[in-house]
């Protein structure tokens, strides 16, 4: 007889970056908007950073957790200053209501240029963003960058913006102290391999002095920012995202979400980047007191998450809709916990295979191929998972509701394989489109197939005690 061995449903971390937003309210009933930035690459490519591309992903996961139901990025070669500055304008400050709540993202390089308002008499200087055509300048005499939006110009945008619950979230250096050179950044509960400093650093730059911070704001201002680094601080760049945006996320999988404050926020990221620089928060103190989660005046009342599931369900499940049909089946509806399962899928062609599972705490998981039957192509017909050739079994787990979505692919695609490279390899493949060929696998342009190279099939079932 043939022996089975089991093959949990245990959740895979490297399968979504941002897993640990599972259970965040969803608040589809606004039209909030979310404005998302990033630059890593550079005009001069030696201005390059790592890792900018994955902030991205885990802000865009994380702002349609918090219930950002219209949400814009901007990066790179589109990131030049005046593309941001006009998309800050149109999608912000023409496209909000007062009611509504805005966010505001950046990541890339930090800087400081000499201040020419004449409103820093303390240093001097003016903390800058540095945007894709950032470049070297000379202006009145004294060195300085072009392609850079300074913080008098973001004040003066950010109070233009109708909008009177904003949020900005900045993952750059303020501080010219410390150069571009590699830093160690090693940390395991950030999954950090080693660094760079987002501070941009040239010859000429005015130095550092007492934190200040890239913006100031009235208690009447209608914005609170986090900003990752005091002004002679350099914050880190890693290849598998930046560590404060990467604490960001994290403090978002902890506690209550949806009833954390800025302050709070500040407070975790602070704890969560391990004292390697020290985030800063500034602006409306009320706003910096209120959840964020929550719309101006509404309270969520500590509701449970909505009966269609989390952001990986919803991001899983919204890929599988754009693809062509495929049959999917399972032995039962409803299953007792360890009670053997089934899975039938019917084959339309000779292609390979990924079935994937979504519990009740948003996990998602690769349930095939796995670890015991590491190859997934598939010929033509009727298959079963397990069938008699496959060494494992599908004991059900996750209490309540979960998802199962299978994926027929014409060429190779192994979502096993991805998911083991970590970096969020599954998230980038389901919902970026420009990463890479195999992203763009599943993001198909919409055209007229007879044989369409994806299909996917779903199929809800429940894990209760005495189904």
């Amino acid at each position: 007889m043939r022996r089975h061995l089991s093959y949990a449903l245990l959740p895979c971390a490297a399968l979504l970056g941002t897993c640990v937003l599972a259970g965040l309210p969803a608040r589809v009933d606004a039209a909030d908007r979310a404005l998302l930035v990033g630059v890593g690459k550079y005009a001069d490519s030696r201005n390059n950073l790592p890792g900018i591309d994955l902030d991205i992903e885990q802000m865009r996961t994380l702002a349609q957790a918090l219930g950002f139901t219209e949400i814009a990025t901007v990066t790179d070669q589109q990131a030049t200053l005046d593309q941001v500055v006009a998309k800050i304008q149109s999608w912000l400050i023409q496209g909000t209501t007062a009611s509504d709540r805005v966010l505001l993202y950046f990541s890339g390089h930090g800087s400081r240029i000499p201040d020419e308002s004449g409103d820093e008499a303390d240093d001097g200087a003016d903390e800058a963003l540095t945007m894709h055509d950032l470049r070297a300048a000379r202006r009145n005499g004294r060195d300085t960058l072009d392609g850079v939006l300074v913080d008098d110009q973001l004040a003066a945008l950010l109070a233009q913006i109708p909008s009177r619950k904003v949020l900005v979230l900045v993952d750059a250096c303020h501080s010219g102290t410390a150069d571009k050179g590699l830093q160690r950044a090693a940390t395991r509960s950030l999954a950090a391999q080693g660094g760079v400093s987002k501070a941009y650093w040239y010859q000429g730059m005015p130095a550092a002095m007492a934190t200040k911070g890239l913006t100031r704001s009235a208690a009447s201002g209608n914005y609170v920012m986090i900003a990752a680094a005091q002004d002679d601080e350099a914050s880190i760049a890693t290849r598998d995202g930046s560590l404060f945006t990467l604490a960001i996320v994290k403090a978002f999988g902890t506690g209550a979400p949806d009833r954390l404050t800025p302050e709070e926020l500040a407070r975790q990221a602070t704890t969560g980047v391990e004292g390697k620089f020290h985030p800063q928060l500034q602006g409306n103190p009320v706003l910096a007191a209120a959840p964020i989660a929550q719309r101006p005046g509404a309270d969520t009342g500590g509701e449970a998450p909505p009966a269609d599931g989390g952001p990986a369900w919803r991001e899983i499940q919204a890929a599988a809709s754009r693809m062509a049909p495929l049959t999917v089946r399972t032995n039962a509806n409803k299953y007792a916990p360890n009670t053997l399962m089934e899975i039938t899928v019917e084959v339309p062609k000779a292609g390979y295979l990924n079935v994937l599972y979504v519990d009740e705490r948003d996990q998602p998981t690769v349930i095939f191929p796995n670890a015991l039957r590491t190859g997934n192509s598939v010929a033509a017909g009727t298959l079963h998972i397990p069938d008699a050739t496959m060494n494992f079994d599908l004991p059900a787990s996750g209490a309540g509701r979960n998802l199962i979505v299978a994926i027929w692919s014409a060429t190779s695609t192994n979502l096993f394989a991805e998911s083991a490279k970590g970096t969020a390899g599954i998230f980038r493949t389901l919902t970026t489109k420009e990463a890479s060929d195999y992203a763009r696998a599943f993001n198909p342009r919409q055209r007229v197939e007879t044989d369409p190279p994806l299909r996917a099939g779903q199929q809800v079932v429940e894990v209760c005690e005495g189904c």
